[in-house]
């Protein structure tokens, strides 16, 4: 499995570089994109999130999405109910 760490906050002051860097990691055969322990995510970051998951189904892949519990970011996650299912969560103890 091939991890991409996404080391910038994925925000909407963020936004270019966030979207340029998910579609190389995407070119690139990443199946997780990790964000990283102090990166932060507000709407315009999960919408590239989203839009990250979407692009990889289209071209038939499956990406996984993987925020440390105690990143700033899944705050954001947990109140835009993204852990209820909406992106398949990548498990942090997977073998």
């Amino acid at each position: 499995m091939q991890d991409w760490l996404a080391d910038i906050d994925m925000g909407v002051a963020q936004a270019e570089e966030a979207r340029t860097r998910l579609m190389q990691a995407l070119d690139d055969g990443a199946e997780v994109i990790c964000l990283a322990p102090d990166a932060t995510l507000d709407t315009a970051g999960a919408q590239l999130l989203l839009a990250a998951v979407q692009t990889a189904r289209s071209r038939g892949r499956t990406i996984r999405v993987s925020i440390p519990e105690t990143a700033p970011a899944a705050a954001t996650w947990i109140a835009l109910a993204l852990d209820r299912g909406a992106i398949t969560p990548a498990a942090a103890d997977a073998p």
